[in-house]
């Protein structure tokens, strides 16, 4: 009987902390799912997600101008990964407008689709900086010259000259006395 009733009392235990993590489970998926939801610090949807910020396309150029209530440093010809945060909810902002004004224009309502992708990225980007995300070390460069930007002819074959006599070169005759010509 004494074997019996610790192996309920475990059983029981066991079941208390498989509740208490579903609990938690919830909780954290709920977090997540306002998260991806909520509006992020300067207005917006949707955060894009990790799969598709490493993407071909996860990591756009910012746009050609700042927003116009951008007052921080430029951010221009800068990749999403490489600019603030702040930055990015006011470009995702921004391209969220867009996008409301392409979708009701029929001959633009093409382009609302790609606008909402690249507010999607610009939030996903700027959580992702929050979060304290650094760009991975590039390697040290082993760049070599490619083949094609070599010379075809060795370069003490192109300093030198072929021949000797170049008095013809200047309109010159080489033994120093006009004979006439042709």
């Amino acid at each position: 009987m004494q074997v019996e009733q610790s192996y309920v009392e475990r059983i029981a235990s066991s079941l208390e902390r498989i509740a208490k993590a579903q609990e938690r489970i919830a909780v954290c998926a709920e977090a997540v799912n306002a998260r991806k939801a909520a509006p992020a610090a300067g207005g917006g949807g949707e955060l894009a997600s990790d799969y598709e910020m490493s993407g071909e396309h996860g990591d756009p150029m910012g746009p050609k101008k700042a927003p116009k209530d951008w007052t921080g440093p430029s951010q221009l010809g800068k990749r999403f990964s490489e600019c603030l945060p702040e930055y990015l909810d006011q470009v995702a902002s921004l391209l969220d407008w867009k996008a409301s004004k392409e979708a009701a224009e029929p001959a633009k309502a093409k382009y609302a689709k790609y606008s909402l992708l690249d507010a999607k990225r610009a939030r996903g980007w700027a959580a992702r900086i929050r979060s304290g995300w650094k760009p991975a070390e590039k390697p040290a460069s082993s760049y070599s010259e490619p083949e094609w930007t070599k010379p075809a002819v060795p370069a003490e074959l192109v300093d030198s000259t072929p021949f000797d006599d170049t008095s013809d070169l200047d309109g010159g005759d080489p033994a120093g006395a006009d004979q006439g010509g042709w």
